[in-house]
């Protein structure tokens, strides 16, 4: 691996909607790197245009390059468009918001939302990240995983270490994860794994909405059409997750 390359690369990473503007110190001090390094990363990236300078603030954004890429990618990866009227058969069916997630690193990503047309509703937005590790609806992510993986992410108290395994266990078994007031209060989600042909969750298929339109017993009642979609959903992404792993 090249070093100078892996540290410019990871410094990209820090770079998304919660926070799309950093100074270089406070770069440095987020990814324990030396000011005088990040400098100089940052300055190379942005005489390439992959990022761009401030002049009053002295911040560095993402710049023209990184939107010419996305556009490629999305030109290429349109698997948009076919998962689409799988995703609309959930919402036509539940009425709640619909959304994908992706496994991206440490966290999941959503990658496309179809929102209730209920005036009361759950709503997020695409590039929008969570914690894998501390949420229980994303545990899927976790709970479909070599055992390695899924052990690195157990908390290091040990009450909440067993707990975390006993969730972890019970998700593996019914194959989905519901939770209620954790993600945000008032709202409760169910979610199922997207899982590859080893078995490995590579994102989730969930559904959101208030507490008081449907109960517990009634999102769960949704789970075998949404593991069903979570199927279809793989097997029709599957060549454009091969076009971008070539």
């Amino acid at each position: 691996m090249l070093k100078s390359l892996d540290n410019a690369l990871s410094l990209l990473r820090f770079f998304d909607l919660s926070h799309h503007a950093w100074g270089v110190r406070e770069l440095a001090l987020a990814a324990n790197m030396s000011s005088s390094s990040v400098q100089r990363i940052l300055a190379t990236l942005a005489a390439h245009q992959f990022l761009s300078k401030d002049a009053q603030t002295h911040k560095y954004h993402l710049g023209i390059r990184c939107l010419e890429l996305g556009n490629i990618v999305q030109q290429q990866v349109g698997f948009r468009d076919v998962i689409r009227p799988f995703m609309q058969d959930l919402n036509n069916l539940t009425d709640e918001t619909v959304f994908l997630y992706w496994h991206d690193g440490e966290s999941a990503i959503c990658i496309d939302i179809l929102e209730s047309t209920q005036a009361l509703k759950f709503s997020t937005h695409i590039g929008s990240k969570i914690p894998i590790g501390s949420i229980t609806f994303a545990l899927p992510l976790l709970a479909f995983q070599p055992a390695e993986v899924t052990a690195k992410y157990a908390p290091k108290n040990k009450i909440q270490s067993k707990n975390y395994f006993k969730a972890v266990a019970q998700i593996n078994k019914t194959g989905c994860a519901y939770s209620s007031g954790e993600y945000l209060e008032g709202v409760h989600g169910l979610s199922v794994p997207l899982l590859n042909s080893q078995g490995i969750a590579q994102g989730l298929l969930c559904i959101a909405g208030p507490i008081n339109r449907f109960s517990k017993e009634e999102y769960l009642v949704f789970k075998p059409q949404m593991q069903a979609i979570a199927q279809k959903i793989m097997s029709l992404i599957k060549p454009y997750l091969e076009c971008i792993l070539r």
